[in-house]
């Protein structure tokens, strides 16, 4: 017998065995590990896009009711200045699909409604889509929206008749 199995050392195949055991632990505590950061990303993501997206609405108010604003671009990701076209989703349609149809960009979009850059529109590409939608005429952040709400309320009057 030699001196390492006295000792009480182990063989090579129960080495493996251990090896083999050791790794399925480690694997197993690391994907545990991983599942749970990325978990807590997600919450921290959503809680972010949450955030970001409330105090993107609070500028918003703040702008359409006159409150000056400071740095509203940064805090928008969009640029106020220039002209503009406000799109408001009637019916069923909402500003986020309404984007989507149009494939433009860059654009605002918030829950009551989308601006983009003044430009050329494929309006086919909304019916196509089946989506319905009040437009400002093309102006500065502010009137296009006024102009849109007022197509808006045109649209709903309309359509309850």
């Amino acid at each position: 017998m030699h001196a390492a199995e006295r000792a009480g050392a182990i063989g090579p195949p129960d080495q493996a065995n251990a090896l083999a055991r050791v790794g399925a632990l480690s694997f197993r505590f690391t994907d545990a590990v991983i599942a749970d950061a990325v978990t807590a990303f997600e919450q921290q993501l959503e809680r972010r896009i949450t955030q970001t997206a409330s105090q993107r609405e609070n500028v918003i108010e703040r702008l359409l009711a006159g409150d000056p604003v400071q740095h509203p671009d940064a805090a928008l990701g969009y640029r106020t200045a220039g002209r503009h076209l406000a799109l408001i989703g009637v019916g069923e349609s909402d500003a986020g699909a309404i984007i989507r149809a149009l494939a433009l960009s860059p654009a605002l979009v918030t829950s009551r409604a989308a601006w983009i850059r003044a430009q050329p529109v494929d309006w086919q590409r909304l019916s196509a889509a089946g989506l319905r939608v009040a437009v400002g005429a093309p102006g500065a952040f502010i009137q296009t929206y006024r102009d849109a709400q007022r197509a808006s309320s045109v649209a709903a009057f309309t359509r309850s008749r």
